[in-house]
């Protein structure tokens, strides 16, 4: 089944839409962990939280067909291994 235009452009603004809600929670998670925000048992909802929105990003940028957005992705994820 092919898509018109509309469907099209509705299609993609709802999985940017959902790209941008997953990326802003997993740089938030990074953030909280890069500053030492969280402690005990944050650290195991931060955890979960980020597994979640990293799942999330990258269905977002399969189903976009976005590698690009797949690798900024892992790199965000890289900068945890960088401290």
């Amino acid at each position: 089944m092919r898509m018109t235009e509309r469907q099209f452009i509705r299609f993609e603004r709802r999985w940017r839409a959902i790209f941008t809600f997953f990326a802003a929670m997993l740089a938030a998670v990074l953030c909280a962990f890069n500053f030492g925000l969280v402690e005990g048992v944050g650290i195991f909802w931060c955890i979960v939280i980020g597994a979640i929105s990293l799942i999330g990003a990258l269905f977002a940028a399969k189903e976009l067909r976005d590698p690009q957005r797949r690798e900024g992705v892992f790199e965000a994820l890289e900068t945890l291994g960088d401290d």
